[in-house]
C-alpha cells in the first residue's frame, strides 16, 4: 500500500506535470535506448569475459613455456654435474677421504696436494658442454676437511669446505643427492659484480664404504640465458616478467637494478597474494598511477615463482577497440533514437500544441482564431469540432455585446435628451446674476460651475472629445463639490502641455473622481485632497486620480472590473473601464493601485491618437 502511494506521487510530481511532448520524448527514448543499452553492457560484459579468459590462458602458456625451459635449463645443469660428478678422477679423489686408512698411514705431500688440486681443477675445466645451449657456467668444488687447500691458490675452482659452511644457503642444503636450486648469488669480478643463479650438489664418497659426505659442487649459470627465455615470451612490448624466490626476492628479470629486491616493494598490491596456495592467478593494480594486469604462476618443483606484468590498455586493446566502437555504436543509436523521438513527439503533440495556442487566444477574446488542420487522422475530428464550437461562441458573444451597447447608448441618449440645453443654460445665467447682483458670489461660482459642468458633459452630442475638454469638465465638478465641502477638500492638475490635444471618450474622470470623494475623502472625515495628472508615455496616455481618503482592498477593486456581470457596488467605474475597452481594446482601461501613505491611485491607459470614430 505504502510503496504504491509512493510510485503514484512519485509519477504525479515528476512525469505528469509535464507537457505531452515531452511525454512522448521520454517514452521513445527509453524504448530505443533501454533495449540499446542493455545489449550494449551486455555484448560487453560478455566480450570483457571471453578476452580476459583468453588473455588469462595466454598468459598462462606462456609461463608454462617458461616453467618448462627454466626447469630445462636446470635439469641441464644437473646433468652436468652428474657428468662431472662422476669423473673417475674426482670419485678417487672423494673416497680418499681424511678418515681413510690410506689417509692415516701414509700423509699427503704438498706435491699431492698439488697434483690433487690440479686433478680437480683439471675436471672442472675439462667437462663436455656440447649438449648445452651456453657456456655460461662456472662450477667450483668445495672439498670437505682439505683446509691445506687454503695454502695455496693456484685455482680458482676447487677450495676447501670451510669457506663457506657458515653460510646460511650452505646450512639449509637438504640432505640428497639431487641438485639444489639455491638462487641468485653474487660473484665479484675484476670489473665489478654480477649475478648467478647457483645451484648445488652435495657430494659422497661413492667407493667408501660408509658413503661419507665428501664435498659440494656449485655452478653458477649466468642470467643472460634466464632473460632470453623471459624476453622470448612477452604478452606485449612492454610486458615485463620476474621469478622470484619463496622469499619473494627476485632473483630474475632484465632489469638487474631490480635484482634482489623484494616483489612486494614493487608492487604493493601483491602482499595480499597467496603463493604457497594459489598455483596461478591474476589481477588488476595501479602501479605509478598506471593500469597494469598482473599474472602469476607457481614453478611447484623448486618452489619459485614467475611474475608477469603488462600494461592493461595495451594487453586489453582489442577489448578496448571493441569498447570504443560500441561506445560509438551507442553514441549513434542515441542521436537517432532522439531525432526519431523527437521527430515522432512533434509529430504527434504539434496539433495538441496548436489546439492550446487557439484556446489561449481565444481565452483573451481571440474569437477570430480558428486552426486550419489538413491532416486526416484522430485530430481532424476534434479541431473541426472544435473550430464549430468557435464560430458559435463569436457568434453568441457579438449578439450579446452589440445587444449591451445599444443598450448602453441608447441609455446615454436617452438621458442627454431629457434635458433641454437651451433651457437649462438660460436658467443657469438668470441665477447667475441674480446672484452677482445680491453679492452672493459663492452661489456665482457654484452655478458657473455646474453650467461649465453640463456643457462639458452633454457636448453637443458628441461621445469623443479633446483631453483638455474631459479635464475643464472635471475641473467643474470639483470646483462645485469643494462649495459644497468648504476647507476640507483641496484639489489639483498636473497636466503635461503635449496631451490636451488627444482624444477621449468623455466621462471617464467625474465618476473616478466622484468615488474618490464618496468612498474615499467623506470616509476619514479629515480634509481631503485629490490630484489628477496626465502625461505621455511613448504612445500611451496615462491619467492618475490620487486622493488621500481611507483606501480599499486593491485586489477586490481590480476584481470588480474584470466580472462579466453588472456589479452591486462601483458600478460607474466599471462602466468607464468597459467603454474605455470597447473603445480603444483589451489592453487599455482603469487599474486601481495603493499609495504608499493613505488613499488610491486610480490610472487611466489608453492610446494617444488624434482621430476616432464617434460612437
Amino acid at each position: 500500500m505504502i510503496i504504491n502511494t509512493l510510485k503514484s506521487k512519485f509519477l504525479l510530481n515528476s512525469l505528469y506535470n509535464v507537457s505531452i511532448r515531452t511525454r512522448l520524448l521520454i517514452y521513445f527514448l527509453l524504448l530505443v535506448l533501454l533495449p540499446t543499452g542493455i545489449i550494449t553492457i551486455t555484448a560487453y560484459n560478455i566480450s570483457s569475459r571471453i578476452i580476459t579468459q583468453r588473455i588469462n590462458t595466454s598468459l598462462e602458456n606462456d609461463m608454462n613455456t617458461v616453467e618448462a625451459n627454466i626447469i630445462k635449463e636446470f635439469q641441464t645443469i644437473d646433468d652436468l654435474s652428474s657428468y662431472i660428478y662422476l669423473n673417475p678422477n674426482l670419485t678417487y679423489i672423494l673416497s680418499d677421504t681424511p678418515d681413510s686408512i690410506k689417509a692415516q698411514i701414509f700423509p699427503k705431500s704438498s706435491a699431492d696436494i698439488i697434483s690433487e688440486l690440479s686433478i680437480l681443477n683439471k675436471v672442472l675445466e675439462n667437462y663436455d658442454f656440447s649438449n648445452l645451449n651456453t657456456t655460461n657456467i662456472t662450477p667450483k668444488i668445495y672439498m670437505r676437511d682439505k683446509p691445506e687447500y687454503n695454502s695455496y691458490s693456484f685455482s680458482d675452482k676447487v677450495f676447501d669446505l670451510g669457506r663457506i659452511d657458515t653460510q646460511q644457503w650452505y646450512l639449509s642444503l637438504p640432505y640428497r643427492f639431487k641438485y639444489s636450486v639455491v638462487g641468485l648469488n653474487k660473484i665479484k669480478e675484476d670489473s665489478g659484480h654480477k649475478y648467478t643463479i647457483l645451484l648445488a650438489k652435495k657430494l659422497y664418497a661413492l667407493k667408501d664404504i660408509n658413503i661419507s659426505y665428501a664435498g659440494l659442487l656449485t655452478i653458477d649459470i649466468g642470467l643472460d640465458d634466464f632473460n632470453a627465455i623471459l624476453e622470448n615470451i612477452k604478452p606485449t612490448p612492454d610486458s615485463v616478467t620476474y621469478v622470484i624466490d619463496n622469499n619473494r626476492n627476485i632473483n630474475i628479470c632484465s632489469d638487474s637494478s631490480a635484482l634482489g629486491k623484494n616483489i612486494n616493494d614493487i608492487i604493493p598490491a601483491f602482499s595480499s597474494v597467496d603463493l604457497l596456495n594459489e598455483k596461478y592467478g591474476s589481477f588488476n593494480s595501479s602501479i605509478n598511477n598506471e593500469a597494469y594486469f598482473i599474472a602469476h604462476k607457481k614453478i611447484e618443483s623448486i618452489g619459485w615463482s614467475i611474475i608477469n606484468i603488462s600494461p592493461r590498455n595495451k594487453l586489453y586493446g582489442i577489448l578496448d577497440t571493441f569498447k570504443a566502437v560500441m561506445y560509438m555504436g551507442f553514441f549513434i543509436f542515441f542521436i537517432i533514437g532522439i531525432l526519431m523521438s523527437l521527430f515522432l513527439s512533434e509529430n504527434i503533440a504539434y496539433p495538441i500544441r496548436r489546439l492550446a495556442k487557439s484556446m489561449n487566444n481565444v481565452q483573451n477574446g481571440n474569437f477570430d482564431n480558428t486552426l486550419d488542420y489538413k491532416r486526416n487522422d484522430e485530430f481532424s475530428y476534434l479541431v473541426d469540432t472544435y473550430n464549430l464550437m468557435i464560430r458559435k461562441i463569436k457568434e453568441l458573444i457579438d449578439k450579446l455585446y452589440v445587444s449591451e451597447l445599444n443598450k448602453k447608448e441608447a441609455e446615454l441618449k436617452s438621458l442627454q435628451a431629457q434635458i433641454n440645453p437651451h433651457f437649462l443654460y438660460n436658467t443657469l445665467d438668470s441665477v447667475n446674476w441674480l446672484a452677482i447682483r445680491n453679492n452672493v458670489p459663492d452661489i456665482s461660482k457654484m452655478v458657473t460651475s455646474l453650467s461649465d459642468f453640463f456643457r462639458y458633459s452633454l457636448s453637443k452630442g458628441r461621445n469623443i472629445i479633446s483631453i483638455a475638454d474631459e479635464l475643464n469638465q472635471v475641473n467643474s465638478y470639483l470646483s462645485i463639490q469643494q462649495i459644497r465641502f468648504k476647507d476640507k477638500l483641496d484639489f489639483s492638475f498636473d497636466i503635461s502641455h503635449e496631451v490636451r490635444n488627444y482624444l477621449t471618450i468623455k466621462l471617464i474622470l467625474q465618476p473616478i473622481v466622484e468615488n474618490s470623494i464618496i468612498h474615499g475623502i467623506e470616509k476619514t472625515g479629515l480634509k481631503g485632497n485629490i490630484i489628477i495628472k496626465a502625461d505621455k508615455k511613448e504612445d500611451l496616455i496615462v491619467i492618475s486620480v490620487i486622493d488621500n481618503g481611507a483606501g480599499a482592498d486593491i485586489e477586490e477593486l481590480n476584481a470588480l472590473l474584470e466580472e462579466t456581470t453588472r456589479p452591486s457596488k462601483s458600478y460607474g467605474i466599471k462602466n468607464v473601464n468597459d467603454r474605455i475597452k470597447h473603445t480603444f481594446g483589451p489592453d487599455y482601461g482603469i487599474q486601481f493601485i495603493k499609495n504608499e501613505g493613505p488613499g488610491l491611485t486610480v490610472t487611466i491607459t489608453f492610446p494617444a491618437t488624434n482621430s476616432l470614430d464617434q460612437k
